[in-house]
């Protein structure tokens, strides 16, 4: 494909070891770094502005975050950081990009989500983790959050149709990666003794990054690909009618613009 290819990091170092990694791999030598922290809608801003002066179009986002944390912090933005990273500022990144997506002859989004989403729970009155009564836990609102990457995706499907964007969601399976060792784990008292369990787990039954990223690039390289508001769990598409509904994406995404002070109605 050879594609122009920009990696949105936070950590310079990791992202150019990548590149480098890739370029060797690969031969593609069009690839570039640019700092993007998710943590913070000020960094979101500051990346789309530079890109947008440098690339005019853009054919293909691939929105790929997955923060885990042990207790609920909230970002300097006032959000809860689980939901932030994983959720709203992917949204928020991919409303900024709109108008090079737009210029693209037919652009495609992907928001790598996980199967994760069916713990998962759908409450806007509790999308800061706040709600009385109910306790934050790690994994349900790490669940929480990819459940609403799969819910604003849907409810962008039809808003994005007239500017021939297609936009799809994806499980890339258990994953072989460092999501566990951050350091917020690390100072747990479980941690050594939780540890030993991951790393058979992940020996077992997990996927390598490459071979997990094949799901993600499906939908958003394969021609086959020709709809838009869909699931696809290697590679195949997921009725997910059963989790929820039309008017609850569409609620969801309000809800996420208002907190962005956005107006839905100007996608």
């Amino acid at each position: 494909m050879n594609a122009k290819v920009y990696l949105a990091c936070r950590n310079s170092e990791k992202a150019n070891v990548a590149i480098e990694d890739i370029k060797e791999t690969t031969g593609n030598s069009q690839l570039e770094f640019l700092e993007l922290n998710l943590e913070k809608i000020s960094s979101v801003r500051e990346f789309c502005s530079k890109f947008k002066r440098t690339e005019p179009v853009l054919d293909i986002l691939i929105n790929n975050a997955g923060l885990i944390q042990i207790d609920r912090n909230k970002s300097e933005d006032g959000f809860e950081k689980t939901l932030q990273c994983n959720y709203i500022s992917h949204l928020y990144l991919t409303y900024l990009l709109l108008p090079s997506l737009k210029k693209a002859q037919c652009a495609r989004v992907v928001n790598v989500a996980s199967n994760a989403f069916k713990v998962g729970t759908f409450d806007l009155e509790n999308i800061h983790g706040t709600k009385e009564g109910v306790p934050f836990k790690t994994t349900s609102f790490y669940a929480t959050s990819k459940l609403y990457n799969i819910m604003s995706t849907k409810a962008l499907a039809s808003r994005l149709e007239k500017y021939n964007i297609l936009i799809n969601s994806t499980h890339p399976g258990f994953v072989s990666t460092e999501i566990w060792k951050k350091d917020d784990f690390k100072a747990k008292w479980y941690y050594p003794i939780l540890i030993p369990f991951i790393t058979i787990a992940a020996y077992l039954f997990s996927r390598s990054p490459s071979y997990a990223a094949i799901t993600s690039l499906h939908p958003a390289v394969d021609p086959s690909v020709t709809d838009s508001g869909n699931y696809y769990d290697c590679c195949r598409k997921v009725d997910l009618k059963r989790y929820f509904s039309d008017s609850d994406c569409d609620s969801l995404l309000e809800k996420t613009f208002q907190l962005l002070d956005l107006d839905v109605d100007s996608i």
